[in-house]
């Protein structure tokens, strides 16, 4: 038996999961908008010698993303190909327009809870 998730029950400004993503029927999923969670920001570093005194963002990636999906803060870098997606979905994005985005940048912001889901269409 698998996991039933409407949509409507995602859309409370809270972070997705991988699971509730992957519960989404293909049409649904399809016809779905990714957008920047309000409590989320990312800017481009300066220099990329910035922050090598954290650990968390002295990792490499010339960008930082700053994301607090619940009561926990998360700072962490991101890559150029991150970066992209998420300059695409700061104005809200249809998950079909990310089909030739690599997953593992898509899965890290989910994880990271960057990313909340909008619906506009009729269920």
């Amino acid at each position: 038996m698998g996991i039933a998730i409407k949509l409507d029950d995602l859309l409370h400004e809270r972070r997705m999961t991988l699971t509730e993503l992957a519960a989404l029927e293909p049409e649904v999923l399809l016809a779905t908008r990714l957008r920047l969670h309000p409590a989320s920001r990312w800017f481009e570093l300066e220099s990329a010698d910035q922050f090598v005194w954290a650990p968390p963002i002295a990792a490499s990636g010339g960008f930082v993303l700053l994301s607090r999906p619940e009561a926990e803060v998360f700072v962490r870098r991101v890559d150029s190909e991150s970066a992209s997606i998420l300059s695409q979905i700061s104005k809200s994005c249809l998950i079909e327009h990310l089909l030739g985005t690599k997953l593992p940048p898509l899965i890290a912001l989910i994880d990271a809870g960057a990313i909340i889901l909008e619906n506009d269409h009729e269920d």
